[in-house]
């Protein structure tokens, strides 16, 4: 599912496409199309269908239903397994009278209680710790072990994610630390080295979590940072870059200590008869022309971009100064009421020659907001 493509769709604050008024003789607005409708029912039924209920057109509450059983583990309700007419097979649902207990069904339509005899249920955790019977543990109480468990000695070179015992941790401790067994070191007292330990140096793309020399470090470096051998630069000293490092544009209004680009210094810009400047600071600026009607004086008008937050203020003014436009027949250009963050209402009055009426006249106008 997409937002709308119909025709005469305008672009929010953020850029993302939306329904438009119709106002005549301004915007054509935007078109109620099929595959708008069309789209937004399917979500919802894939959605209804996918709980694994039947679209209904006299139950108001499947999409509700559909969210609790696509969405994580529910606690178990006779009423909501009636509602769905049962739960499907395969469902987590947790104990309804019994905290950390769950609960997976195991038939389809499943209207029957977890934990009650003959329901179609099972006891996660029962099963996934192989609880035995003759001891009487449940899951609710201490999980025991009959006697301590042995695990085989594995290889000193394993590496895989099987239980290990003691000896092979100190094994292996012995073969990592160099340990000396001539003068008793365990690995519970102290750890010396009899000299100083020598690692080998490894490929430029290795990344793991190997001992690394000093070397190694230094190559890196010297690949992260450019650094040019013939000027002589150290780590240590002036690093300098062999090129112009790319930098993410901040978003509008970012007021923090990160590096900002040329980009996002001089703003958004939308040039034209009807635009906007979106400043770094999240300044916004807009513009444009109308034309009242001549029975109302007035003309509805929508900005080119919708304010995020609020529209401060909005100047108006003649866009036509001529012909029997003048100091004897003025033309007074005004804006009626606050105006919206969406756009707002110009009003113009003419003189007739004995008073001040609704006229048709050609204005510009700038607003300014955040």
């Amino acid at each position: 599912m997409d937002r709308t493509q119909a025709s005469g769709y305008i672009l929010n604050a953020a850029g993302k496409r939306i329904y438009g008024d119709k106002i005549p003789g301004q915007a054509q607005g935007t078109s109620l199309i099929a595959a708008d409708r069309t789209a937004t029912q399917e979500e919802i039924v894939g959605a209804i269908e996918a709980s694994g209920q039947t679209p209904d057109n006299g139950n108001l509450a499947q999409l509700q239903a559909a969210i609790k059983v696509l969405g994580n583990a529910p606690v178990w309700s006779a009423a909501f397994a009636k509602l769905i007419g049962g739960y499907p097979n395969r469902f987590l649902v947790q104990d309804a009278s019994s905290a950390g207990v769950f609960w997976i069904s195991t038939a389809d339509n499943n209207l029957t209680v977890p934990g009650a005899q003959g329901a179609s249920w099972t006891n996660m955790l029962g099963d996934f710790l192989r609880m035995s019977l003759t001891t009487d543990q449940n899951v609710l109480g201490p999980v025991t072990f009959e006697e301590s468990p042995v695990v085989p000695l594995l290889a000193t070179s394993a590496d895989t994610y099987q239980a290990v015992s003691a000896a092979w941790v100190n094994a292996v401790l012995a073969n990592y630390l160099n340990l000396v067994t001539t003068n008793a070191q365990t690995v519970a007292g102290a750890i010396t080295f009899e000299a100083s330990p020598v690692v080998p140096l490894l490929g430029a793309s290795v990344n793991t979590y190997q001992v690394v020399n000093a070397a190694w470090v230094n190559s890196q470096l010297a690949n992260y940072l450019n650094i040019n051998e013939t000027t002589q630069q150290e780590v240590a000293g002036l690093v300098g870059f062999q090129v112009t490092p790319t930098v993410p544009t901040l978003a509008n209004g970012t007021k923090t200590d990160q590096v900002a680009t040329t980009k996002f210094a001089c703003g958004t810009f939308s040039p034209g008869s009807s635009g906007y400047k979106i400043h770094p600071d999240g300044c916004i600026e807009q513009w444009g022309t109308y034309l009242t009607e001549a029975s109302s004086g007035a003309a509805a008008l929508h900005f080119p971009l919708v304010f995020p937050n609020v529209c401060e203020a909005v100047v108006v003014c003649e866009a036509r100064a001529g012909g029997s436009w003048g100091s004897s027949q003025p033309t007074v250009h005004g804006v009626n009421d606050t105006p919206g963050t969406g756009g707002f209402v110009a009003v113009t009055l003419g003189w007739n020659g004995s008073t001040f009426a609704a006229t048709k006249a050609t204005g510009n106008y700038r607003a300014i907001g955040y």
